[in-house]
Order: structure tokens, then C-alpha cells, then sequence
């Protein structure tokens, strides 16, 4: 081991020997003399995974509470006495709580007379029932306590909102079908509907169309079916009629040639959705022509013709179907016609329709 004194020798031995560098010269425009610039802020560090989540959460709380000027984000809890507690409860209950020595009055035969019970409201008033109750118009029993009795209020049937505009009636129309695709719950459904339903601004329009463009985005046959599962509750519940879901899908189907090229899949949903929506009762049989003429190329109407007849074949036979066309005198070519010079070669309709098995369909 090496003595103190070799230590101080060989410490001396590694000092720097020479002139010392000189310090860099302050920048352009600071004056000779003035303190230094303070550092750069440093980025915020990862967060050490070898710390428990108690000491890192007490570093966080640290943080906020220096960031709020150390004014902390609750009050410090301590214990109350007796008294505090009785006076809470008085603020709250707006009755008068007995003190003890109140009892202890009572029992010596002296003070006065303290009311175990709060004042009863009216005794004399009560329709029924003991002294201690009242009975409302509607039959209820309710207590006769201090203060008016105010029944409980029915909650208003919503009519409208007619204070959203149009930028929150997006917002909350895609924030509906999201949630209903993710969670399909029916009841919060039919409340999320009452806040979107402004006449004003077509709102079941606006989601007729938002519920097909959704349904031809989503990749997963999951979520598709959900999105069908929505208009199909909206249908049951009478929440759209036949003009919304008419006005919601002709601009899609006006343009179905170039949503087909971005989106293959679109004749094949969109006729699930039409179908749908006639099966329910929504839509008239006579809506056919209407929604499907639209669409130029022939090919593309007969496909999605095809995609929502037979999903109405899923929901009534065949001999009903072909009763439903002709009772309302809808024939197959007055939504399956083509043009030869315009769509080339096809089929004549009697010629697809015995092609597709739907010969029930009048040509």
C-alpha cells in the first residue's frame, strides 16, 4: 500500500502543467461581463423501468404540483370532530340534528322540548295513508318531511335538437356507428339517435349515407354485419323512413361506377343494404327502379340487383317475392335493361333472370 505521502506525489505528478486555454469569447452582442446563458431545457428522459410505478407516480404528482405553483389538486383530509360532522349534515339535510346535552336536558326535567323527528310538512293534508305520509295525484306515497314535495318529473320525449350544426352532426354520427360496431348496444343506440335527430339538417339522411360508406370501408365480414345489424334496429324502431334511406344512398348509387373501382366489394354490400332495407319495410318494392337506374353501366346495376334480391330471398320465399313484383307491377326490365351500343353484349333480362334462378321475377 502506498503511504500518504506517495499518494500526494503521484496526485501532484497528473496535474496539468502549461498555461491554461483561454475562454471562448462571448457571442456577438452580449456585454463583457453579463452572466451566462442558461442551459437548454434537456429532453424528457425515458422512464426508468427499474423504479416502481409508487416511486415514479410520487415523481409525476412532484411534477404537477411544481407545474401548478405547488397548489395542490385536492385539499389535505384530517379528522373532524362531532360537531363539524352534525353541522355538514344539517347544511345537507336542512333539518336540525338534537345535541346530547339537549337529551340530557330532557332527562333532568328541564329545557326545552327537542324534536327527535324534522317537522312534518302538512299532517292534516295527507290524502291517505298515516300522518307521516302524503300521497300524490299519481297514487305515490312520499315522505312529509320539511319543504314542497316535488314529484319526480317525467323525463321529455326528445323532439329534435335544434341547436346542431352541421360540422357536430358528422362528428356525432360517425362516433355513433363506431360505437354501436365496436360494443352493438341497442340501448345507448336509440339515446345517441335522440341527440343526433335534427330535422333542420337531415340528419337520418346524413346517417343513412355514413352507415353505407362505413359498411364499404371495413374489411373485417364482422364489422360489415354490425353496420347491417344497424340499419336493420333503425328499422325496427321506425327511426328512418323510406325518403331518408332513398335520399341517404342515391348520391353513393349516382356514383357507383367509380366507387366499384375503389372499392370492389360495394355491389355486393350495398345490394346487402338495399335488400335490407325492403325486407324491413322500409323501403317499397317500387324503390327498385328508382335506386337502381341511377347506376349507367348495366352490368354493375344487374350485380347489385342481384346481391339484394337475394338477400330478400333470405328473408321470404320465392313465391312471395314474385307475388310482391307483381302486385306492384315491377318487372324485370324496368330496373335490368341495358343498351347495346352503350353496354355491349349482355343477356336479355328473361335470359339473366333464368340464368340467376330468379325466374319468379316477371321478365
Amino acid at each position: 500500500m502506498y503511504s500518504t505521502h506517495d499518494r500526494r506525489f503521484y496526485t501532484r505528478l497528473v496535474r496539468p502543467r502549461g498555461p491554461r486555454a483561454p475562454r471562448p469569447a462571448p457571442p456577438a452582442g452580449d456585454p463583457a461581463g453579463a452572466p451566462p446563458r442558461p442551459a437548454p431545457p434537456r429532453p424528457p428522459r425515458p422512464a426508468d423501468k427499474n423504479l416502481s410505478s409508487r416511486v415514479r407516480f410520487l415523481v409525476k404528482d412532484l411534477i404537477d404540483l411544481r407545474a401548478s405553483k405547488w397548489v395542490p389538486r385536492r385539499e389535505a383530509t384530517r379528522a373532524k370532530k362531532i360537531d363539524e360532522i352534525h353541522a355538514e349534515a344539517e347544511q345537507a339535510l336542512g333539518v336540525q340534528i338534537p345535541k346530547a346535552g339537549d337529551f340530557a336536558a330532557m332527562g333532568r326535567g328541564g329545557g326545552r322540548d327537542v324534536e327527535l323527528f324534522p317537522a312534518l310538512r302538512s299532517e292534516a293534508g295527507a290524502t291517505g295513508g298515516s300522518k307521516y305520509t302524503h300521497k300524490t295525484g299519481t297514487g305515490d306515497v312520499s315522505s312529509g318531511l320539511l319543504g314542497e314535495f316535488v314529484p319526480k318529473a317525467t323525463p321529455p320525449v326528445p323532439t329534435g335538437n335544434a341547436d346542431l350544426t352541421a360540422e357536430e352532426l358528422a362528428r356525432k354520427t360517425k362516433s355513433l356507428i363506431e360505437e354501436f360496431v365496436q360494443v352493438g348496444d341497442e340501448k345507448e343506440l336509440l339515446i345517441c339517435v335522440a341527440e343526433i335527430q335534427a330535422p333542420h339538417l337531415e340528419s337520418m339522411t346524413k346517417l343513412t349515407t355514413d352507415m353505407a360508406m362505413t359498411m364499404i370501408d371495413q374489411t373485417s365480414e364482422r364489422d360489415q354485419g354490425m353496420v347491417l345489424k344497424l340499419a336493420g334496429v333503425l328499422s325496427r324502431k321506425g327511426l328512418v323512413a323510406a325518403k331518408d334511406v332513398q335520399d341517404g344512398l342515391s348520391p353513393l348509387l349516382g356514383d357507383f361506377a367509380d366507387l366499384a373501382l375503389d372499392y370492389p366489394h360495394a355491389p355486393r354490400l350495398l345490394g346487402s343494404m338495399v335488400g335490407a332495407f325492403v325486407a324491413d319495410g322500409v323501403l317499397p318494392i317500387t324503390a327498385f327502379p328508382a335506386l337502381l337506374l341511377p347506376i349507367e353501366d348495366a352490368a354493375a346495376r344487374r350485380d347489385l340487383a342481384l346481391y339484394a334480391i337475394n338477400h330478400l330471398r333470405s328473408r321470404h320465399d320465392d313465391a312471395r317475392l314474385g307475388a310482391m313484383f307483381r302486385e306492384n307491377g315491377i318487372s324485370g326490365a324496368a330496373f335490368l335493361a341495358h343498351d347495346p351500343g352503350f353496354d355491349g353484349d349482355l343477356p336479355d333480362v328473361s335470359d339473366w333472370l333464368k340464368e340467376h334462378d330468379l325466374s319468379f321475377i316477371p321478365a
